[in-house]
């Protein structure tokens, strides 16, 4: 016996209503929860969003690498030499931290390292 005769038989054809339009209205309700809970992500596709981390990505990787060449160029015993290495770090940091982001990630270069070491006064 198919569902719906099987259930008017044992709760009645009012009940067999009620349940359809319950049915129905969840239906439509996780739809359009779904289509409301993607629309957040659809900022991260338009072509502004996309050419501007990828830039941001190339523009960081340049920065940290003028950043290092300066960091070296410093005598050892430079006052300045502490405060750039703390600087040169914050922004690896950030490099890496937004290369983990997948929302960023998407348009990370392939060309680029995915991440970048932190730099120790020890290594200089």
């Amino acid at each position: 016996m198919p569902f719906k005769e099987e259930f008017k038989e044992y709760y009645g054809a009012r009940a067999y209503t009620i349940f359809k339009r319950i049915c129905f209205l969840s239906s439509i309700t996780i739809v359009l929860g779904l289509i409301t809970n993607l629309i957040p992500f659809s900022s991260l596709f338009t072509q502004q969003a996309v050419v501007s981390n990828y830039e941001w990505f190339y523009d960081q990787y340049n920065s940290i690498q003028a950043q290092t060449a300066n960091y070296r160029a410093l005598p050892e015993n430079a006052v300045e030499r502490q405060g750039m290495l703390m600087v040169l770090n914050n922004n690896i940091s950030e490099y890496n931290s937004k290369s983990k982001q997948i929302t960023r990630a998407l348009w990370k270069a392939k060309d680029l390292p995915y991440q970048l070491e932190l730099i120790t006064n020890r290594r200089f």
